[in-house]
């Protein structure tokens, strides 16, 4: 796709208004098929206008849910966001934890102090080997349990990964 030589680069507004929508249209589709109703669209392009009006007006885009410390140290290793750890993780936060009400308040709980200590853990001069050794330490096995089918052993190991994280990190 060859780019008009008259054609304006985008606007910080404008790419940022883009972004909100795609994720905006994501959610209102993954509401839309969890729900089945064509409300979940509608949903997901009001929580798009959120993302680009918090954006645009504090600067700050609000951080979606999700594997906060494993996409970081999946970024820190290079790996594209729909690598095979970040895809297991996801799956198993989504249909193992998220239906246990217990182990979903501890998902809650984790979108509180994840991106803190992933922020923290950002501000050490070492965070790209402090990653790779939550990869080696945790990640690793987490994955490996989930692919093995043992749910129970992977969310201890998350779970004994996070509140050491939390400990260090956090606290």
């Amino acid at each position: 796709m060859s780019k008009n030589k008259d054609e304006k680069p985008l606007t910080y507004q404008q790419r940022i208004y883009g972004k909100g929508m795609r994720e905006g249209r994501k959610t209102g589709f993954e509401l839309g098929r969890k729900t089945g109703e064509i409300i979940g669209h509608e949903k997901g392009r009001q929580e798009g206008m959120k993302i680009v009006l918090d954006t645009i007006f504090n600067n700050q885009p609000k951080k979606k849910s999700g594997c906060f410390i494993t996409t970081a140290t999946c970024q820190a290793r290079n790996l594209p966001d729909d690598c095979h750890e970040l895809t297991v993780l996801r799956h198993f936060r989504d249909t193992y934890m998220k239906n246990n009400s217990e182990m979903n308040s501890e998902v809650e709980e984790y979108y509180e102090i994840a991106p803190i200590i992933c922020q923290n853990i950002d501000n050490e001069p070492n965070s790209s080997e402090i990653y790779e050794n939550i990869y080696e330490k945790w990640l690793k096995s987490a994955v490996l349990a989930v692919d093995e089918g043992k749910n129970e052993v992977a969310h201890d190991i998350y779970k004994d990964m996070v509140l050491s994280l939390k400990k260090e990190f956090y606290e």
